[in-house]
């Protein structure tokens, strides 16, 4: 829990429990890697400050620093974005209907980035969806937290 304060009085805010799950990822695989927290950042433009955020859910990475980090940690993009193993063969979404704009969002974001790395153009189209899925992801845990009040 976060604690913000609304007219001098401290009020306790719940974190993204898909942020949360995130920095664990990322805490995980820095503390596997044999980079310093210093030098992770320095090779991934990113502050400590930011990278203290990262870690404990408080913020948000992009996915130009999604893709940073995996390729600075060697893990999987999907694993560290979203928390799932890479796949040869990827399960079709069914549970949530496809959000047009959203997806619209996502392309326009990952189209620019994602033409200057160097991957096999499926494993750029995961990518994009796992993108996908991780901004749905975000919004249903606000929508439920607004919801919890």
């Amino acid at each position: 829990m976060m604690k913000k304060r609304v007219f001098g009085v401290k009020k306790r805010e719940q974190k993204n429990p898909a942020l949360v799950a995130f920095g664990q990822r990322l805490h995980e695989a820095l503390k596997a890697s044999p980079l310093t927290k210093r030098a992770f950042c320095a090779q991934t433009a990113t502050s400590l400050g930011a990278l203290h955020g990262y870690e404990h859910g408080t913020m948000a990475p992009s996915l130009v620093k999604i893709l940073a980090f995996a390729d600075a940690l060697a893990v999987d993009v999907a694993w560290l974005a979203a928390g799932e193993e890479a796949q040869v063969e990827q399960a079709p979404v069914t549970h949530n209907p496809l959000d047009e704009d959203l997806l619209a969002q996502v392309m326009v974001a990952t189209a620019e980035v994602l033409a200057d790395v160097d991957r096999p153009a499926e494993q750029k189209a995961r990518v994009v969806m796992r993108y996908y899925q991780y901004l749905q992801e975000l919004a249903v845990a606000e929508e439920e937290m607004e919801a919890a009040g």
